[in-house]
């Protein structure tokens, strides 16, 4: 495939060296013929003086370009950007180069765990121990003090919370007994001794 590309390369470039070289041949008009208005030349003057040698180039131009005849010169051009195009063509193959691959980028480092602490989750043994002395695990105890952490009604309401312990969510319920103790340890829960604590 690359070989076929090469080739069409070379013979485009030929193909433009050789219009610029018959551009290039082409007779400049006189002074005078610049002024003289031109005429629109007949069949005939296509074969008279300077323009059958116009003619003679297009031809020839026209058989180099289609492969027919070749001369010396172009077929060298020809073979010479052809070898040049053929070597690049096989040190890229023989190289094997290829684009590097993008480095993705490093995941950013995962926040470190908090430690589970009394002081920072309600899902430790000494937890379990108040809330089993407290309600028998229970969040919907509706005893007084209620809830599963016991929490009397004037403590729950001094914290802004409406209603009773037990009828608010599990996780308001631990949010709340998590704030006592960070204030005051294990004092607000007389299971405290039963749990050793």
């Amino acid at each position: 495939m690359r070989t076929r590309i090469a080739l069409v390369t070379v013979f485009a470039v030929a193909l433009i060296v050789t219009i610029s070289t018959v551009s290039v041949a082409r007779p400049a008009p006189s002074q005078s013929g610049a002024t003289a208005p031109r005429q629109k030349p007949s069949s005939t003057t296509l074969l008279r003086g300077s323009t059958s040698e116009q003619a003679g180039q297009l031809v020839a131009f026209h058989a180099i370009a289609s492969g027919r005849i070749t001369g010396r010169r172009t077929e060298s051009t020809i073979t010479g950007l052809g070898q040049s195009l053929s070597l690049v063509a096989e040190q890229l193959a023989a190289s094997g180069t290829k684009p590097a691959p993008v480095a993705a980028p490093a995941p950013a480092p995962a926040p470190a765990p908090v430690p589970v602490t009394d002081a920072t989750s309600t899902a430790t043994a000494d937890w379990q121990c108040i809330r089993i002395h407290e309600s028998s695990d229970r969040y919907n105890d509706p005893s007084a003090p209620s809830g599963a952490y016991g929490i009397v009604p004037v403590t729950w309401a001094s914290y802004g919370y409406s209603g009773w312990p037990y009828q608010a969510p599990a996780a308001v319920q631990d949010a709340l007994a998590l704030r006592l103790y960070n204030q005051y340890g294990w004092q607000p829960w007389s299971s405290r001794f039963a749990c050793g604590l």
